[in-house]
C-alpha cells in the first residue's frame, strides 16, 4: 500500500574644479584578456586570423610590456572575446587613472570591419569603441597552456560602444551607453545589473566609417557621445554614477579603447583630458531581490513508512517542516542551491 504524507514547509528568505590637463605624459598599453580570447579560439574566425586579439601602432603589434602614446594612428583587432552580461573578454588599448581624476577621452574612430568575416551574422557579442571599468583581467596565455582556458573578467564599466544594429547583417551598427555594475568579484558574482542604452541608431559604416566618439567622467556620472566628423553637433547619453568604478579597485580605474569578438577599428586624432575630481557618492548598490522558491525534490508517495523529504532553494534562509501541523523540523538553515533533507515516518 502507498502511503500519502501530508507535509507543510515554511520559507523564509533575507535577502573644487582644477584646470583640465591634456595628454600629460600617460603610458598607454595594450592587453587582450578574459573569456574567449584565447589564441585558439575560433568560432566564426578565419582560420588565418585565429588568435588575433592586437594593438598594433606603426606596423607594431604591442605586448603587454609595451607602453606607448596617443600620438599615432592606433589599429585594434579583436577576433575572439564578448560582450556578455556580467563579464567581458577584450582587447584593450588603455592607461590607468587614479579615481580622484574625471577624464574626457576623445578620438576619431574609423570602423574597418565589423561581425564575422566568413559570413556568419553578428551576435551582438562584439563590439568596440571607448571603455572604463574599475578592474582589469590577466593577459591571455601567449603560447597557450595545453588544457588552459581564458577565465571570465567582470568588472563595474562604461562603454561607449559600437554594436550591431540588429544582427541582421555586419554593415549596420549603432551607438549604445553600456554600464554595469554589482561586481564585487573579478571572476564574477550574482546579482550584478546591466544596462544598454542606444543614444545613435541605424549607422551604415559603408557609406560612414569614420566618426567621432567621446567618453567623460564628471562629478555625479558619465556622458558617452557621438559627433560625424568634422562637427561639433554631438549626440550624447548621460550614466549615473561616477564612483562606479571605484569599487573592486578604490584606487585606480583603466580608461581606453577596446574591441572585441568581431571588430576591428582604427582610431586617430585621439587626446585624454582629466581634471581633478569631486565625486557625488552614489547610493549602494542593491542586487534586485528575486522571490523565495523551492522545490521539493522527494516523490509525493512512498512505498514505505520511512520517508525522506528533499528540497531545495533559490535562496539562503530557514526551513520548517510541519507533518499533519506537527513540527518535525524546526527553523532548519538552508543554502541556496543545496538540498536539505528531513527524515519522516507515514502514520497511514
Amino acid at each position: 500500500m502507498k502511503n500519502k504524507i501530508p507535509l507543510a514547509l515554511t520559507l523564509c528568505s533575507t535577502m573644487i574644479a582644477l584646470p583640465l590637463q591634456a595628454n600629460e605624459g600617460h603610458q598607454w598599453r595594450a592587453i587582450a584578456f578574459g573569456q574567449s580570447t584565447d589564441s585558439n579560439f575560433s568560432s566564426n574566425v578565419l582560420p588565418e586570423k585565429i588568435g588575433v586579439n592586437d594593438v598594433t601602432i606603426a606596423g607594431k603589434k604591442l605586448t603587454p610590456q609595451d607602453s606607448a602614446d596617443l600620438s599615432q594612428p592606433i589599429t585594434i583587432e579583436s577576433r575572439g572575446g564578448k560582450i556578455a552580461n556580467s563579464h567581458d573578454g577584450l582587447t584593450f588599448f588603455y592607461t590607468e587613472l587614479p579615481t580622484n581624476k574625471n577624464f574626457i577621452l576623445q578620438a576619431t574612430v574609423t570602423v574597418n570591419q565589423f561581425g564575422p568575416e566568413n559570413g556568419a551574422r553578428p551576435a551582438a557579442q562584439e563590439g568596440a569603441g571607448l571603455l572604463v571599468r574599475d578592474v582589469i583581467g590577466n593577459p591571455r596565455q601567449q603560447p597557450l597552456k595545453v588544457g588552459y582556458e581564458e577565465f571570465p573578467a567582470a568588472s563595474n564599466m562604461v562603454m561607449n560602444a559600437i554594436m550591431t544594429q540588429d544582427k541582421k547583417d555586419g554593415s549596420h551598427i549603432k551607438l549604445q551607453a553600456i554600464s554595469r555594475e554589482g561586481i564585487t568579484q573579478p571572476w564574477g558574482n550574482a546579482g550584478a545589473a546591466i544596462k544598454r542604452q542606444s543614444y545613435k541608431e541605424k549607422i551604415d559604416i559603408q557609406q560612414t566609417p569614420t566618426f567621432q566618439l567621446k567618453l567623460e567622467r564628471t562629478n555625479d556620472g558619465f556622458i558617452t557621445s557621438w559627433a560625424a566628423t568634422g562637427s561639433n553637433e554631438w549626440v550624447s547619453q548621460r550614466v549615473p554614477h561616477a564612483d562606479l568604478i571605484a569599487q573592486q579597485d578604490k584606487e585606480h580605474y583603466y580608461v581606453g579603447f577596446f574591441a572585441s569578438r568581431n571588430a576591428k577599428i582604427t582610431v586617430s586624432n585621439a587626446s585624454l583630458t582629466t581634471s581633478a575630481a569631486n565625486t557625488v557618492p552614489s547610493a549602494p548598490y542593491v542586487a534586485k531581490s528575486w522571490p523565495p522558491v523551492m522545490q521539493i525534490a522527494s516523490g509525493t508517495k512512498s512505498q514505505s513508512k520511512e520517508y525522506l523529504l528533499q528540497a531545495r532553494t533559490n535562496s539562503d534562509g530557514r526551513i520548517t517542516v510541519r507533518q499533519d501541523e506537527v513540527v518535525i523540523g524546526q527553523d532548519k538553515a538552508v543554502k541556496a542551491g543545496e538540498m536539505y533533507t528531513q527524515p519522516a515516518v507515514s502514520e497511514r
